[in-house]
C-alpha cells in the first residue's frame, strides 16, 4: 500500500478519534471539573518541578549532545530499513521521533529510581515509529529478524498482545516497542498501526496529567492522595478511548484477512 493511501487514512482514523476523544473527555468533565484546570496547568508548566545537582544536570547535557549529534544517523538508517525491509515495503509510513529533552529526561532520572540517575539507562531519547497496515502482532518477530540481518544491534522487544486477544479488550497503548543500541545509545523503533499512532498521539493530553499530579511528593496511601479520584478518572478515559480505537483495529484487520 502507497504511503499517500496510509497517510489518507491515519488523517480520517485523527479526525473521527479525535471527536471520540473529546466526547469522552466531556463526560469526564461533569464528575471532574478541575479537569479543564488541570489541562491549563500542564500546558503552562510544561513539567513537573524538580531538583536536581549542577553534576547530574552536566551528565544529562553531555549525553543528550551526543545523542542529538546521531540522531539524523538514526532517524536516515530507520527510515530506509522502513522503505528496504521486505516485510514493511510498501506498507509503512515512518513517522522521525522528537529528540527526548533535557528537562524531561531529568525529570525521568529524578522521580524514578529505575533509571539510576544514568541517562543511558534511558530507552527513548532518539526514537521513531513505522506505521504498518497489517496487524503488527503478525509483523513483529519478522521485523525484528530483519533488524538485526540489516545491522542493528536489538536489545529487547516488548510484545503486547502476542497472543491475539481482541484489541478492543486489550484497552491500553498497544504499540510493540524494540529497544536497539545504536553507536551506545539505547533507541527506540516503534511498530504501529494507524489507528495507535493517532490515538496515542490524542490521548498524550490525558498521560501528561497522569504521569506529572502529584509526583513531587509520593503519598504513602490512597487515602494520603488528594489526587487518586482524578487518575482513577483519567485511567477510564483512557481505557475507553483506547477500547474504540482497538476496535476499529480489529475490525480492520478481520477484513485483511
Amino acid at each position: 500500500m502507497a504511503n499517500a493511501e496510509l497517510e489518507f487514512i491515519i488523517a480520517g482514523y485523527r479526525k473521527t478519534l479525535k471527536v471520540e476523544f473529546e466526547e469522552l473527555l466531556n463526560d469526564a468533565r461533569k464528575d471532574l471539573p478541575e479537569l479543564d484546570s488541570l489541562f491549563q496547568e500542564i500546558e503552562a508548566n510544561r513539567g513537573i518541578k524538580i531538583s536536581f545537582g549542577s553534576e547530574l544536570k552536566n551528565k544529562v547535557e553531555k549525553y543528550h549532545g551526543f545523542a542529538k549529534k546521531i540522531n539524523p544517523d538514526f532517524q536516515s538508517e530507520v527510515e530506509q530499513f522502513s522503505e528496504t525491509a521486505y516485510s514493511l515495503k510498501d506498507k509503512s509510513e515512518f513517522i522521525r521521533g522528537p529528540l527526548k529533552e533535557v528537562s524531561r529526561i531529568l525529570e525521568k532520572l529524578v522521580l524514578d529510581k529505575e533509571y539510576d540517575q544514568n541517562p543511558a539507562n534511558i530507552k527513548d531519547i532518539i526514537r521513531n515509529k513505522i506505521v504498518i497496515i497489517e496487524d503488527p502482532r503478525e509483523k513483529i518477530k519478522k521485523v525484528e529478524e530483519e533488524l538485526t540481518e540489516a545491522g542493528f544491534n536489538v536489545i529487547k522487544v516488548n510484545y503486547k498482545n502476542d497472543d491475539l486477544i481482541p484489541y478492543c479488550e486489550i484497552q491500553t497503548y498497544l504499540d510493540f516497542k524494540i529497544t536497539v543500541d545504536f553507536r551506545g545509545v539505547q533507541s527506540e523503533i516503534v511498530i504501529s498501526t494507524p489507528e495507535m499512532a493517532v490515538a496515542t498521539n490524542i490521548e498524550h493530553r490525558i498521560y501528561e496529567i497522569r504521569r506529572t499530579i502529584g509526583k513531587e511528593n509520593t503519598p504513602k496511601t490512597k487515602l494520603d492522595d488528594p489526587y487518586y479520584r482524578l487518575r482513577i478518572a483519567l485511567s477510564r478515559v483512557s481505557k475507553a478511548f483506547y477500547r474504540e480505537a482497538g476496535k476499529r483495529i480489529d475490525k480492520r484487520t478481520e477484513l485483511l484477512n
